[in-house]
């Protein structure tokens, strides 16, 4: 197994987390992805920038992604909750080109938080692609 080598970033996104929604069907027969996941991975993608800047993602190396997110009460599907989270780091553009750059998933949902919120840390790891 390959062991982190360098943390890239970490960040904290005040709020609900929300999971990725399956794309709808639009009036005039076209696709779109709802609001409220749109909103949430463009929420990811800003606070990272905030915190790298303006900088070209690594396209070649291997990452960690440990994600924690923090709810009032029920949650939707981790697996779904992840999937947003990851959309929204390649939103950002600066932390990896591709979430199939990612080789490692660590994620939790913790219950009956009073401050709901979503914590990320992304490590890159030894291997490349």
């Amino acid at each position: 197994m390959t062991h982190p080598v360098e943390l890239v970033v970490d960040i904290v996104l005040p709020g609900v987390p929300i999971p990725k929604a399956r794309p709808r069907l639009g009036r005039n027969g076209d696709t779109y992805t709802p609001r409220s996941t749109v909103e949430y991975e463009l929420g990811i993608a800003w606070a990272v920038r905030q915190v790298l800047g303006a900088q070209m993602p690594d396209g070649t190396a291997e990452y960690l992604v440990r994600m924690r997110f923090y709810a009032k009460s029920r949650a939707g599907d981790i697996d779904n909750i992840a999937k947003a989270c990851l959309d929204g780091l390649v939103r950002s553009g600066v932390v990896f080109v591709d979430d199939r750059q990612v080789t490692r998933i660590e994620a939790e949902i913790i219950r009956g938080s009073a401050e709901p919120r979503t914590e990320v840390t992304v490590w890159r790891l030894g291997g490349k692609i």
